[in-house]
């Protein structure tokens, strides 16, 4: 079954942060591919937590609800960083597949 929440991504200098509002998770990237699948990621891997230890997982905002402003005040609490560019966008993620080829395989061969 597939997931989907709205993650923020924010062009910095170095790269690409991503926050996931609705889940108060973050992650990054040093380019925009690497920072969707390290998105996919770090989504699957909450998720696939939530769900093990029994946890109810939040409902995702729709994008149109996502305030990017607030959003990147949460992500930098203290400071403003020089961003180039930000966006929303659905991250999806099969977690049940995802786990199965990643986290489940790494349990199995440690």
């Amino acid at each position: 079954m597939l997931s989907a929440y709205p993650a923020c991504f924010f062009k910095e200098p170095n790269g690409y942060s991503v926050l996931f509002p609705d889940l108060d998770k973050a992650t990054c990237g040093n380019t925009l591919d690497k920072a969707f699948l390290m998105a996919m990621d770090c989504l699957a891997g909450l998720l696939y937590e939530f769900r093990k230890d029994g946890k109810e997982t939040p409902p995702p905002s729709r994008t149109d609800e996502i305030d990017l402003d607030k959003a990147l005040a949460e992500l930098y609490e203290d400071e403003k960083p020089v961003v180039r560019e930000a966006f929303v966008s659905l991250v999806v993620v099969d977690v049940e597949e995802y786990a199965r080829h990643h986290f489940e395989k790494m349990v199995k061969s440690g």
